[in-house]
C-alpha cells in the first residue's frame, strides 16, 4: 500500500448558534472516506480546527484574519464538527467576521488546510413596524416589515426563514399560526382565525342547518373570502339561504350553495378586537414577539329601514324625494356607531325584484357622483335625503304614470351593505286616477230633477264610475266633483256635485287598501249629476283627489232635453167641424225614457213633456 498524507477536506462550513457560538463542520474528502472503508493504514487519525478573528474580506472574497483565537482537536472517531463559544473562554461578537481552518492528520503527516468563514449571527430582532388594518368585511390584516436586525447586525432578507403570527380575538384564547413565509408579511384573516375548528356541511340552500356554534353560507371548497359572515346560532338551527342570517353570496355558475357549521372555529365578529403579534425565525432561532397591535373588526352596514318617498312639491312635482335614516348597525353591531357610513346608493326599478330585464328598467342613482352619494353631502341631524329629478341632462329618469320600487344601501370603509336584504318602498311617479268603467252617460232634467240613463235608455240612480289609482278615500266618504257644461252656443257653466265611495278593492300585485295613494286599487263611485236648469250640452266631470289636488281624472255626461210630444188631430181627422163639434188634438208620447217619468206614483207625461218646451199645431186652410 502506498503510504501518503491526507488530502484537504472537501468543504468547511460555519454556522451561528444561539448564545454567540460558532459551530464548524466539514466534509471529509472522497479519498479519506475510501481509506476509512478499506481499513487503510492511511486512515485519518484526527482533525485540527483553528478559529481566527478580526477578519476582513479581500477582493478575492477570501477571509484575511489577524487574530488567532482557539484550536480544537477532533478525533476521527467523533463527528466532523467543533463548537467555539463561551465554554472555550471566547466572547465572540455578533456581526463580526470569523474564519475556521481545518486540516486532517494521519500517520504520514498533515494534509492541506481548507477554510470557511461567516458573519456571526444571533437571533433576529422582532419584526418591525407591525400594523393592523381592516381588510374588508369581517376581515383584518397584520402587516410588518423585516426585522431591523436579521441576526448579524445587518438587515438581510434571506436570513429570515419564517414567522410565527399569534392571533387573538376578543374573549378567545390565542392561536399561533406558524411557518408563515416572508412572502406573506401582509397576513390576512377573513371570517375566522386559520387552523382553528372544523367546518362541516349542515344543509343545502333552502334547508335547515342544525348547528350549536357558528354557521356560514357559501359553496363547498370556497375560500374564506367567498363565505358569508359567520352567524352564531342561539337556538341550535338556522335557515340556510338568503335572509336575516345570511346575505346573498356569489357562486360560480351552476354551483349549489350550502351552509357549513363549526362548533370550535374561532370566528371573527363585528365589533371584536383582533390582536396580533409576530416573531421572526432565522437559522439561529426565534426572536422575541413584537409589541401587540389590534384592529376592530367591522362588517358592512346593516339594513336601512324602509325609506320614505314622495313627489315634491305636490303642486307640480319635478323630482322624487327619497328620505331615510342611517342604519342602526354601521359596521360594529346594532346601536354601536363607533364609525359612520361613508356613502349611500339608491336603486329604483319597475320590478319588485329589481331584475335586470329591459322591462324592469332597474337603475342605480348616484347623482353626479361616480359610485354613490357621500354621506356628508346628503345627511344631517340623523336624516338623509336625495331628490331624484324627473330629467337630467336631457335624459328621462322617471317616466310619468309608472310605479317604481326604491331601495337605499349604505357603504362604510369595508364595503357595501347587502342589497338582497335592503328594504324597499313602492313609489308611483305622477300616476293619475283613471276611469276604467262608466255606467250612465245621458241625463234629462224634469222639475229640477236630473235623471240618468244608460245607452239603452234604462233609468239609473246615478252615474257609476270605476276609478283606478284614486288616492285613498274610505268607503262611505265623498269626493267633490266639478262639472262644466258647454252649451251649443259655446257658453260654459260650472257647478259642483259629489261622488260617494261605494267600494274599494285591489286590482293588481302590490296594491294595498291602506295605501294613501291608492295605487293599484280600484274605487267604485256613485256620482250625482248636478242640475244646470234645463240647459243642454256636454258636461265634463272633474274628479279631484282631495289630499293631492293635482291628481284628477275626467269623464263626460251628456245633458239632453226630453223629446217633444208628437201632435196630431184626433177629431176630425179631415174636413171641417160640424155644428156643435169640438176639435180634439192628441199629444202622443214617443217611445223611450218618456214612460219612466213619474210624478209621485202617477205618470205625468204632459207635465214632463211640456216642461220648458212648446208644442206647435198647424191648421191647414
Amino acid at each position: 500500500e502506498d503510504m501518503r498524507p491526507p488530502d484537504a477536506v472537501a468543504a468547511v462550513l460555519l454556522d451561528s448558534l444561539i448564545g454567540k457560538r460558532i459551530v464548524v463542520s466539514w466534509i471529509s474528502s472522497a479519498l479519506s472516506k475510501l481509506w476509512s472503508r478499506q481499513g487503510s493504514k492511511n486512515t485519518i487519525l484526527q482533525y485540527i480546527v483553528s478559529l481566527y478573528g478580526d477578519c476582513t474580506i479581500d477582493l478575492r472574497n477570501e477571509y484575511v484574519c489577524s487574530t488567532f483565537l482557539k484550536n480544537a482537536t477532533v478525533p476521527f472517531t467523533q463527528s466532523y464538527r467543533a463548537t467555539f463559544g463561551r465554554d472555550d473562554g471566547l466572547d465572540l461578537t455578533i456581526g463580526a467576521l470569523y474564519r475556521a481552518d481545518v486540516y486532517a492528520i494521519n500517520v504520514n503527516g498533515s494534509g492541506p488546510i481548507a477554510w470557511g468563514g461567516l458573519r456571526l449571527s444571533g437571533v433576529p430582532f422582532p419584526p418591525h413596524n407591525l400594523q393592523m388594518a381592516r381588510e374588508g368585511p369581517i376581515a383584518g390584516s397584520a402587516g410588518w416589515e423585516l426585522p431591523l436586525d436579521t441576526g448579524d447586525t445587518t438587515r438581510t432578507p434571506s436570513m429570515i426563514r419564517s414567522y410565527d403570527v399569534e392571533l387573538q380575538a376578543t374573549d378567545a384564547s390565542a392561536v399561533v399560526v406558524r411557518n408563515v413565509p416572508d412572502s406573506q408579511r401582509d397576513f390576512v384573516v377573513i371570517n375566522s382565525i386559520p387552523a382553528t375548528g372544523t367546518w362541516r356541511i349542515c344543509a343545502a340552500e333552502g334547508g335547515v342547518c342544525k348547528c350549536f356554534g357558528s354557521a356560514r353560507f357559501g359553496y363547498t371548497g370556497a375560500p374564506d373570502s367567498a363565505w358569508s359572515e359567520p352567524y352564531t346560532t342561539t337556538v341550535g338551527q338556522v335557515t340556510c339561504g338568503v335572509g336575516a342570517a345570511f346575505p346573498d353570496v356569489a357562486v360560480p355558475t351552476g354551483t349549489p350553495r350550502v351552509c357549513e357549521c363549526s362548533t370550535d372555529a374561532k370566528v371573527l365578529k363585528r365589533g371584536q378586537n383582533l390582536t396580533a403579534r409576530v416573531a421572526a425565525y432565522n437559522s439561529v432561532g426565534v426572536s422575541n414577539y413584537s409589541d401587540p397591535r389590534k384592529v376592530r373588526i367591522m362588517g358592512v352596514p346593516g339594513i336601512i329601514g324602509a325609506p320614505v318617498t314622495s313627489e315634491e312639491p305636490p303642486a307640480a312635482p319635478v323630482y322624487m324625494r327619497v328620505t331615510w335614516a342611517p342604519p342602526s348597525d354601521r359596521g360594529f353591531g346594532a346601536g354601536d356607531n363607533g364609525t359612520d357610513v361613508t356613502m349611500y346608493r339608491i336603486s329604483y326599478s319597475l320590478c319588485r325584484s329589481f331584475g335586470t330585464s329591459a322591462e324592469c328598467e332597474t337603475q342605480q342613482e348616484t347623482g353626479t357622483y361616480a359610485e354613490g352619494y357621500p354621506a356628508k353631502d346628503v345627511c344631517a341631524g340623523g336624516v338623509c335625503r336625495v331628490d331624484i329629478p324627473e330629467e337630467r341632462d336631457g335624459r328621462t329618469l322617471l317616466w310619468q304614470d309608472l310605479t317604481y320600487y326604491v331601495k337605499v344601501v349604505a357603504r362604510n370603509e369595508v364595503g357595501w351593505a347587502f342589497e338582497s336584504q335592503a328594504n324597499r318602498v313602492r313609489q308611483p311617479w305622477k300616476v293619475l286616477p283613471k276611469v276604467r268603467n262608466q255606467v250612465g252617460f245621458i241625463t234629462y232634467e224634469w222639475k229640477d230633477l236630473v235623471q240618468v240613463y244608460d245607452d239603452a235608455d234604462n233609468l239609473l240612480s246615478d252615474v257609476s264610475l270605476d276609478v283606478k289609482d284614486l288616492p285613498l278615500v274610505a268607503a262611505g266618504g265623498s269626493i267633490t266633483v266639478e262639472f262644466t257644461l258647454v252649451t251649443a252656443d259655446g257658453k260654459n257653466y260650472t257647478v259642483t256635485s259629489s261622488a260617494t265611495v261605494i267600494e274599494r278593492y285591489v286590482v293588481s300585485e302590490g296594491g294595498l287598501l291602506t295605501d294613501e295613494l291608492g295605487i293599484d286599487v280600484e274605487t267604485k263611485l256613485a256620482v250625482t249629476p248636478p242640475s244646470f236648469g234645463g240647459k243642454t250640452g256636454v258636461a265634463t266631470g272633474k274628479l279631484y283627489a282631495p289630499q293631492l289636488p293635482f291628481k284628477f281624472t275626467e269623464f263626460e255626461v251628456e245633458y239632453k232635453s226630453y223629446p217633444q210630444p208628437i201632435a196630431g188631430f184626433a177629431f176630425p181627422d179631415s174636413g171641417p167641424l160640424g155644428e156643435g163639434e169640438v176639435m180634439i188634438i192628441s199629444l202622443n208620447e214617443p217611445v223611450g225614457p218618456m214612460l219612466t217619468r213619474l210624478d209621485g206614483d202617477n205618470e205625468n207625461f204632459l207635465d214632463a213633456a211640456l216642461f220648458q218646451q212648446q208644442v206647435d199645431v198647424t191648421f191647414n186652410g
